[in-house]
């Protein structure tokens, strides 16, 4: 009688229900660094700090320009002062939409010339996210930045597409042959 494979079990969750870093394909230290502890802090502290400032329950209203590119100006700088201090954030959609406390789709909205407020926000919000993919893209090409990550981060929030084109050149030109002729053709292959 055959042995019966016994199935391995994988905690993916620990006693309090959180996801734990265990994954089937990818594995720590040959596809990916394991995350140094001190760094997830500090982003999770960015996040509480975030909610602090933006305690109000409400996304802001920006009555002019000046007030969200004030926002973007902290953004940038709270991102350097990250950096500064050995952790590594690279600036996203996602993160920017944490620090103001808004969804992605308002971010969309604002960009894209929808809503009350967009109309006047939507070269800020534009120019915004053209420096994120200025820093990622430098990053990318440097080798700092996973291409992976990259291309996804470039479809998901910069509007870019992976795409593949392909020409097609007959071999027969239909205009210059009568209906024998390719009828004859094809028989012939």
């Amino acid at each position: 009688m055959p042995k019966r494979k016994t199935k391995k079990t994988i905690q993916r969750r620990d006693e309090n229900g959180l996801r734990l870093l265990t994954y089937r394909r990818f594995k720590e230290g040959v596809d990916f660094e394991a995350p140094d502890a001190d760094r997830v802090t500090a982003i999770i502290d960015f996040v509480n700090h975030c909610n602090k400032i933006h305690n109000t329950g409400r996304p802001p209203t920006f009555e002019t320009v000046e007030e969200l590119q004030g926002a973007v100006d902290a953004f940038w700088e709270i991102i350097a002062e990250q950096n500064r201090n050995g952790v590594r954030v690279i600036p996203d959609v996602e993160g920017f939409c944490s620090f103001i406390n808004i969804s992605r789709q308002t971010l969309n909205e604002w960009e894209h010339g929808r809503g009350k407020q967009a109309g006047l926000l939507s070269d800020t919000v534009k120019r915004l996210k053209n420096h994120m993919a200025y820093v990622k893209k430098q990053l990318a090409l440097t080798g700092n930045m996973p291409p992976i990550v990259f291309a996804t981060d470039f479809n998901n929030n910069h509007g870019y597409t992976q795409k593949t084109e392909h020409i097609i050149t007959p071999g027969i030109s239909q205009d210059s042959m009568s209906h024998e002729e390719i009828a004859a053709r094809y028989l012939e292959e």
